[in-house]
């Protein structure tokens, strides 16, 4: 089961954020993939953005690293880019530095292919964590 978790939508702040981190540990999917709300041109959100906010990248030609670079876009009213990085951060932290959840990962491992994919996707996670600035 994979769980996708998105931060930093407009209405977000500190204790909505830690919430949809709450959330994300007692569902408890497999696998959970946290993203920084992008707000892709043509949509409301963008619309919404370009009017009332800071956007801080041209998003007009897409994005380079989508929805799991750890960037953020764009600011409202409340937040801050580092406010949000920082949940971005405490959300992998969180959910995946659990003994249970580690438990639980190891304990799932039944080739060594399966095991390569743990190890390569642990590196992914603690460099989405510890890299971004």
């Amino acid at each position: 089961v994979y769980g996708n978790f998105m931060l930093g939508l407009p209405e977000d702040n500190k204790r909505t954020m830690q919430s949809t981190i709450d959330f994300a540990i007692k569902m408890n999917p497999d696998v959970a993939n946290f993203m920084i709300t992008i707000p892709l041109p043509g949509t409301e959100l963008y619309e919404s953005v370009k009017k009332n906010g800071v956007i801080f990248e041209d998003l007009e030609r897409g994005t380079e690293c989508g929805f799991y670079g750890g960037k953020v876009y764009y600011t409202l009213e409340g937040m801050n880019k580092d406010e949000i990085l920082r949940y971005y951060k405490r959300s992998y932290m969180q959910f995946y530095f659990r003994p249970r959840k580690i438990f639980g990962i190891i304990r799932g491992i039944n080739s060594f292919y399966e095991f390569k994919w743990v190890l390569n996707a642990s590196f992914e996670v603690s460099k989405s964590i510890f890299k971004l600035n």
